[in-house]
Parts: structure tokens; sequence; C-alpha cells
């Protein structure tokens, strides 16, 4: 009843007691205006009456809803094993949607911890032919956007570099990056320490270095102490004062993504010492940009001032080019070049989810209506004493809601938990990347809601059925008699519903499965057996690239020696590695011909007995030795770029040039895995780092490859030798190869982990509902049963009986599963490695398992309702 709906009725109520009491005045003599004013001042302050009937009715609304819930507690310990199921199969439904909606909303929509992150947008560079968007900038490009008139300020960020940063005598190595000195006025994230860099001064050469902390490197670096503003540390063996902390939660404007530190546009060199200079090459893509929108304009004007700028670059390229223009998205989404991918993995989780929450509901309502049948004579007995429908519908709702919620309660905590392993999940992308996901009000809120529409889902209908107003068949001692168990009606339809579900939940778990099987068993070309890597950049110093190269050698050296080394090599890059550097390569006599084909490929710099180590056999040429001269400049191939660059032609002898390099190829080696496990051959070109180095060309570092038994107990001793010829460098990223090719897989591991656990789910729910609506049915039945096997009727016919009718249920949803299986696959194809999406052993192998399992699910109840005792039988009913 609504609340105007109420007050008309108090209105009425009083009016109808004015008119009797002035009746009675008029009675007594007085005239009708006498009698009136009498009537109200014998009856009071209206508007007070009015709240005090309102408040009667509150706390009988109160009362009715607290008994409502007494009586739903009652009903739960009368049954408590159904009320575990059904709070159970409620948690997980409500969990597995929780914890995709918690992905979501941190990929998606939860804003930068900064003031106003509405108006905060990255810039990124749009190909208007292709669609295709990069969020690099180079630095003259960004001084152009940054004089856009639309924006309060626009600020840059370098791409993430390492720095060695000592903190007790001990150094390692960090990811920061060089930022604008008004980066901080724009992001404006929150600090808690100090302050960020100066707009007016730290962008100019010459200033003395600063340095902000993000929160967790000044807490695990420097112990949270909090003289930490001012203290002066060393990075890269330069002295820098720091000047601020940034607050808990903030990594960045990249998602993912985690800076530890920055560092302002006057450390440049810090950046250009390795990278070349940058600061004028507008062919130099190396910065990402963002820019606070002023609050008098939306973000359709400033698209059109892009694109006026964008124009007038374009027409100074002198190349008539127009495709290139400019692109406005809020700052802190996923990066546009794993976005595809990334949608895809996440709405294949999302619609995982749904069915797992679909089978759960579906679970759940099942039960409810098998305690619903059960109650029915008490259910009659209620309505037959007054009760109304309304009033029992909404009682049977309460019971409903209570389960939902505590099925909700449990679905929050199992989506914290597996939220809090995301964290730990190691991606090979040669970037600090950080997948952890934190629980929000907006998640919290999400788990209630989806709890509660759950309870009405799987609630109402039990209800509605429960309190049909068919009082004398409810009544009737054996009504239940009349519910042929030949008609399963409302119960065997979501039971085939949830086998439906749970074939398609077992067939994707099959494909990835197969999937991941095949990925581990992929030759990728090399042999990670015992192999341990260790990772150092001898480009954060400053030092001379010659004087790299001859520590190079001095390390190569001393790791050798150590006793139960059997070979040991340096590579820049270490395969299945998301991100390698790459460039374009041409047969030098092909290369004036513009139509000639540039060859993408990856480039590695490797030390000697890199393919002796790592197990890739050459088919051509020779490898490199610690003999070649300085000035050689000679490389290595892989067949892949052979054929690619020179197709039925021998590649040894051929010069190529790409990446500012003229190179003569000394060696073809097989093609191995670069950057992932499926992809096809990637052209590959090896270069001797021990002539070669040069920290501008390498800035993710260098790593030490070593070959021994149980390589991973020699970690201590290669270290040390590491530190013997540097004290100051830092060792990072100490892993054996098997590890890395282990997180190389989290594609495949991490689908084949979701699809498991949603067809687990699915398959223990099918089976409990298959097995709940035979059971429920054979009880209906059992006096029916007894008459059978008195009159002479075999427990055989009894088993075959019963059992054929569950049999029924899971072959019907078991082929509705099958074809929408078909239409699942394809959708998943992306992400299946060496099995197609209609591979015909698991289409055949995961209905006939769940069938089976089905059938035996059946067979159960059947079994008992074959011995019954009919003189028993007889005698109880």
């Amino acid at each position: 009843m609504t609340d105007e709906r109420r007050r008309r009725d108090i209105e009425r109520e009083i009016a109808d007691h004015l008119a009797l009491e002035a009746e009675e005045r008029r009675g007594d003599g007085l005239t009708d205006d006498e009698a009136r004013h009498a009537a109200a001042r014998a009856f009071g302050n209206r508007t007070r009456i009015s709240e005090d009937v309102r408040d009667v009715w509150a706390i009988r609304w109160l009362d009715s809803l607290r008994l409502d819930v007494r009586q739903a507690l009652r009903s739960m310990r009368r049954a408590p094993s159904v009320s575990a199921i059904a709070i159970g199969s409620a948690a997980i439904g409500v969990g597995a949607c929780s914890i995709v909606f918690a992905i979501v909303n941190a990929a998606l929509f939860t804003p930068l911890p900064v003031e106003d992150p509405a108006r905060l947008l990255s810039l990124a560079e749009i190909d208007r032919r292709t669609g295709d968007t990069s969020t690099v900038l180079s630095y003259p490009d960004f001084l152009d956007l940054r004089a856009a008139r639309v924006f309060e300020g626009a600020a840059a960020c370098g791409s993430l570099q390492t720095a060695s940063i000592e903190a007790d005598g001990e150094p390692q190595r960090h990811w920061g990056a060089l930022v604008t000195a008004n980066y901080f006025a724009v992001v404006q994230p929150r600090f808690a320490a100090g302050r960020g860099f100066d707009p007016s001064r730290d962008d100019l050469p010459g200033e003395p270095p600063v340095v902000v902390l993000s929160h967790r490197l000044w807490q695990t670096r420097f112990g949270g102490a909090p003289d930490i503003v001012g203290r002066r540390i060393a990075i890269n063996r330069r002295s820098a004062t720091v000047i601020g902390v940034t607050a808990a939660g903030f990594r960045g404007t990249e998602l993912g993504m985690v800076t530890e530190f920055w560092i302002p546009f006057s450390m440049l060199d810090e950046v250009e010492s390795r990278i070349g200079r940058v600061s004028q090459n507008r062919r130099r893509y190396w910065l990402t940009a963002v820019a606070r929108l002023r609050t008098d304009v939306d973000v359709r004007s400033a698209h059109a001032e892009l694109n006026v700028i964008a124009g007038r670059l374009n027409a100074a390229s002198g190349r008539g080019e127009q495709d290139r223009g400019f692109h406005l998205e809020r700052a802190g989404q996923i990066e546009p070049t794993y976005r595809g991918r990334s949608v895809t993995l996440l709405s294949l989780a999302s619609a995982v989810s749904l069915l797992v929450l679909l089978t759960a509901c579906a679970n759940v309502a099942n039960l409810l209506l098998g305690r619903a049948s059960s109650r029915a004579r008490e259910i009659a007995a209620r309505m037959a004493l007054g009760a109304s429908r309304a009033r029992l519908v909404r009682q049977l709702l309460a019971e409903s809601l209570l389960l939902a919620l505590l099925g909700g309660a449990g679905g929050w905590l199992l989506a914290r938990y597996v939220t809090s392993l995301l964290g730990l999940l190691k991606t090979p992308l040669g970037w600090p990347v950080d997948l952890s996901v934190a629980l929000d009000a907006r998640v919290l809120f999400f788990c209630a809601a989806l709890s509660m529409a759950t309870a009405v889902a799987f609630g109402l209908v039990p209800a509605m059925r429960a309190t049909r107003p068919d009082l004398i068949a409810m009544l009737k001692t054996d009504a239940s008699a009349a519910d042929r168990f030949k008609r399963f009606g409302l119960r065997g339809g979501l039971v085939t519903l949830q086998v439906a579900i749970c074939t398609m939940l077992l067939v994707c778990m099959g494909l990835f499965m197969r999937s991941l099987d095949a990925s581990y068993r992929a030759d990728i070309g090399l042999r990670p057996e015992g192999l341990l890597l260790l990772g150092f950049d001898p480009g954060l110093d400053h030092r001379p690239d010659a004087q790299s190269q001859t520590m190079l050698r001095n390390i190569l050296d001393r790791a050798s020696e150590i006793p139960g080394v059997e070979s040991a090599t340096l590579t820049t890059a270490v395969p299945l590695t998301f991100i390698i550097s790459n460039s374009r390569f041409v047969p030098a006599e092909r290369a004036a011909d513009k139509s000639a084909q540039r060859v993408r490929t990856d480039i590695y710099g490797i030390g000697p007995r890199f393919f002796q180590t790592l197990g890739i056999p050459f088919a051509a040429g020779d490898d490199f030795g610690f003999g070649r001269p300085a000035t050689g400049r000679i490389a290595i191939v892989n067949e892949a770029f052979a054929r690619a660059a020179f197709p039925n032609e021998p590649a040894i002898g051929r010069r190529i040039l790409g990446d500012g390099k003229a190179l003569d190829i000394v060696g073809v080696v097989a093609s191995a895995k670069s950057r992932t496990i499926g992809e096809d051959p990637r052209p590959i070109v090896y270069l001797p780092i021990l002539t070669d180095y040069a920290a501008a060309e390498w800035p993710r570092g260098v790593t030490l490859v070593v070959k021994a038994n149980d390589a991973i107990t020699h970690a201590p001793a290669i270290r040390d030798a590491i530190r013997a010829v540097d004290p100051a460098l830092a060792v990072f990223d100490v892993r054996t190869m098997e590890r890395h090719v282990d997180d190389a897989l989290i594609v495949p591991r991490v689908t084949w982990m979701l699809s498991s656990v949603a067809g687990g789910v699915g398959l223990v729910l099918a089976t409990i509902g298959v097995y709940g609506v035979v059971s429920f049915a054979v009880a209906r039945r059992r006096r029916e049963f007894g008459i059978r096997l008195a009159v002479g009727a075999r427990p055989s016919e009894i088993l075959m009986l019963v059992a054929k009718q569950g049999a029924m249920l899971v072959l019907l949803g078991t082929a509705l599963g099958v074809a929408a299986a078909f239409g699942a696959a394809r959708f998943a194809a992306s992400l299946l490695y060496g099995v197609g999406p209609a591979d015909p052993v698991t289409f055949v192998a995961a209905p006939l398992f769940l069938v089976g399992v089905g059938v035996f699910a059946g067979l159960l109840p059947a079994r008992a309702a074959s011995r019954l005792d009919p003189v028993a039988v007889l005698r109880t009913n």
C-alpha cells in the first residue's frame, strides 16, 4: 500500500468519525456549525492523530517483518541440508558474477585516485583509415597539443624506464617515469607527504635533481620513514632529493602499469643518455600524454580543436597525409593495443559467470519448489484459516531473500579471496604489471543487488505455485498422487536447463583444457630445462658502452667458471616475453625499391653460446665468438626471416638494412617462439652483444642465462659473480626458464581455470538437480510403487521406470547444451591454441561424461524405489 493511499484512508476514517460525532451533537440541539466545531474540539489535533496512526502502522509493518524473518529461520532449521545447498549454490553464483564484475569495474569503471577524474583525459594518436590507436606521441607533437585552448593543462610522461636505487647500500632496479614538471599539477593525485614538482622550475636543465616516490616504494625500500621528504637518495649513482610521496593507490595514469618513482624533465639526460636525443625528434614516439579539460568545455569541442591541430601537422609533414588524427578518452583505461583481446576475455568471463548464476538459480528454485510441495497441506490449512495469499507469498519470499542474502555474503567472501589471488599472476610483458583488483563500494552494492534479484528470480515462482488457492485438492491426504511422475513440469524444465548449461560449460572446459595441453606440448624451438635467468642493466649507471661491453664479457667469464655450470650466455630479450624490440629490415640490394617488402623483425642482442645454451639448432653458418672484431656488423637470422627476406634464396653472406644498421648475415638458426606460444614463426635478427651492446638500444637491460643441473641452487653463486664485477649492479628477475615459460601461458591457463571452475560448479549443480527432482518424484509416488510391487511388479521394472524418466531429462538437456556450445566455442575461438572450436573429441567426450554422471544421479533414487517394502509402504500410507 502506497503512502498516498494510506493518507487518503486515514483522512476518510477521520472524516467519517467527525461526521458521526457531529450527528450526535445535532441530536443534542446544536446547530450544524456548532455541532461540527464541538466534534472537532472533542476529536483533538487531526495532524497529530494522523501521525500516531502512521506510527502504529509502521510498528505493525516492522513487527510483521520480524515475524517473517523468524518464520524463515525456523523453516531453514527444519531443513538444514536443503538450506545449506541453497545458500552454497547462491554463494557460488553471486560470487562468480561478483568476481567478474570486480575485474570489469577495475578495468572500465573505476576512476583514477585523483581530483575530478572525469576531466582527466588521455591523448592518443589515431589512424583514421584503420581506426588503430597508439598512445605514444613524440615530444614536439605533445608541445603542439599542449597549446590547445580547451585544456587547463597537459602533461607528458615518458615510457617507463628502469633505474638503480640504493637504500642501505643495496642497489635494486625500479621502474619510474620521466614527466613534465606540471604532471602532478595536471593529474592532481593526493600526497602522503611532501608535494609534486614545481612547473616553473623543474622542466629547466640544470635544476637540482628531485624525485617523487610512490607510496609502495616508500614503504618497501625506505620503511615508510617519516623524514623521507628532503632526504637525498641515489638514482643511477646520481644524488636526488625526495620532495614528495604520493598517496597509497596512485600508481600512475596507465591501467595496470606500476610506476614507482617520477623524475622531472630537468633530468632528461637520465633518458636521453640511453635512447638518444628525443626532445626535438618528431619521429621518435616515446611519450604518453594526459590533459585536464577546462570546466566550460566538453569532449566534443576538444575533439574539434584537436582535429584542427592534426590538420596543421598533416600539412606540415610535406607528404600530403591526412589520415593522422588525435583521440581523447578517460585516462586510466585499458591500453588500446590489448583492448580487443581483453574485451574478448572479459566478455567470455561475464557469459560464463552468468551461466553459473543461472544454473545456481535453477538449482535453488528446484529446491524451493520441492519444499513448497512438501508444505502444501500446511499452506492450504493456513489459507483455510484466513491467511491471505499476499501474506503467505511475502513470507515465502522473505525466506528466499534470507537464503539469497546469506548466499550473497558467502559470494562476497569468495570474491574477496579470488581477487586477492589475481595480484599473484605474473605476465611476461617485460614491464611492471599489477593485476590486483580491489573490491570497492560499487562491487559491494552489485553483490547485494544481485542477491536480492536472485531471491526474486528463484523464490517468486515457488511462492506463487505454493499458494495457489486450490484448497480442497491440497487438503486431501493423497493429493500428491495426483501429480504424476511422468510430467516433471517446471522442476523438470529447470533441471533440463541446468543440464544444458552444464553441457555447454563442460564443452568449453574441454576445449580450453585441450588448448592448454597443446600449449604445454607445443614446440617452442628451445629447451627450457635447467636454465636460470638473472636480469641486470649495464646502462643504469651511465657508463660508456665500451665499458659495458667489457663488463658483460667479465660477467660471462665469471659465470662460466662456477662449478656445475655447463654453459652461460647473455641476451637482451628472453624468448616468450610479450614486448620485444623490433624494427623493419630489407635486403640491401632492394633498399632503393620502395615497393620492396620491409620485414617486421624482432631484435635480440645475444652472447656467445646463446643457441647452444637454449638448445636452438643451427641451419647454416656460424655462431658468434669471442674473437669477432669490435667494428664488425654481423647478424644471425632465423629461418622465418630468411624465408621472408630471401624466398628460395640462401641468406648466408647477404646484407640487410634496418634500424639504422647494415648487417651481414653469418648464420641461420631454426625458428623459435619469440613472444607467445601461439604465434606463427616470427622473423628474428640476432646481434652480437659483446661488440654491439648500446644502452640506448636495450632500455630493459640484459639477462644472464645459465645452464646447470638444479639451476636454481646456483642463483646465490651467480649473483655473487655479478656483484664481484660491479658491486653497485642491481640484479633482478631471478627465475628459471621453466617458470618463465609457465608465466607465458597466462592466457590459456586463465581461460582453462575459469572454464574448469565453471564447468565443475555446473556439473555439481546439475547432478544435484537431477538427483533432487528424481528423488522428490519417487517420494511423492511411494504409495503407488508400493501398490505396484504388491500386485506383482518386479523391482527391475520400477528401477527402469524411474531411471528412464531421469535419463530423458539428461538427454534432452545435453542435446540443447551441445547445440549452444557450438556457438559459444566459435565466440571463444581467438583464445584457443592448437585445437579448433568444433573439436570432435571434446564435443563427444564432454556430453558423454555428463550423460553418464546424470544417469548415475538418477539411478540412486531409482534403486531406492525398486527396494521398497510394499507392506511397510501400505501400512504407513
